[in-house]
């Protein structure tokens, strides 16, 4: 399965206390067009050398995600958004 994510788009930013949009969809060779209950997003939090987890595997084909107010002054913090299908074959 090929999944796409539409939102956030890539390279954008986010503020402490927003919300992230999230938007995606998921095409497969022999199922055609994924259902909602085919993705999950996943959330990591990226902090210098490390990661923590941002937001649990949830399902569907959008969704929000509310950053937290978690006071990180460091120049050098992102949060990466992963957007997984699963076909009927259980191939992701």
């Amino acid at each position: 399965p090929v999944p796409i994510i539409t939102s956030p788009t890539s390279g954008s930013t986010y503020r402490a206390g927003e919300s992230i949009a999230l938007a995606g969809s998921a095409t497969d060779a022999e199922d055609g067009a994924l259902a909602a209950s085919q993705l999950t997003w996943k959330i990591d939090f990226h902090h210098d050398t490390h990661t923590h987890p941002g937001m649990a595997p949830t399902s569907g084909n959008t969704g929000q995600y509310e950053v937290p107010r978690i006071g990180e002054t460091s120049s050098n913090v992102f949060f990466r958004v992963y957007l997984t299908a699963t076909d009927s074959q259980g191939l992701t």
